[in-house]
């Protein structure tokens, strides 16, 4: 079985950061890949204000690319109402959902 620690270093082989949250699941920050030796996971964490980077989960995918282009990011964590993280979107999400509507519009579709 995995430590904790393990389990963050695996997951941070496959992608570029993880977002960490408190045990409410509220967003406290990031952690990006590779992680320091010798440091402890919550010393290397980038703290965030959720109410800069994050969108909520009734947000418009054009809210979601306007906070993405204000801070310079490619993904944006997701909260429901009380402010706990649902998960994210990336810039890659909104690009292919962006080239099924012009698809769909090209061959007349509707929906």
């Amino acid at each position: 079985m995995q430590s904790q620690g393990q389990e963050i270093e695996t997951y941070l082989a496959n992608n570029p950061y993880v977002w960490i949250t408190d045990e409410e699941h509220h967003l406290q920050g990031w952690l990006s890949s590779p992680l320091s030796p010798g440091r402890s996971a919550a010393q290397q964490m980038t703290a965030v204000d959720p109410t800069l980077i994050a969108v909520k989960q009734e947000a418009s995918l054009s809210e979601a690319l306007a906070t993405m282009l204000d801070q310079g990011i490619l993904r944006v964590p997701v909260l429901d109402s009380a402010n706990r993280f649902l998960g994210e979107i990336q810039l890659e999400d909104i690009a292919h959902f962006a080239s099924r509507l012009i698809r769909a519009g090209e061959n007349g579709d509707r929906g």
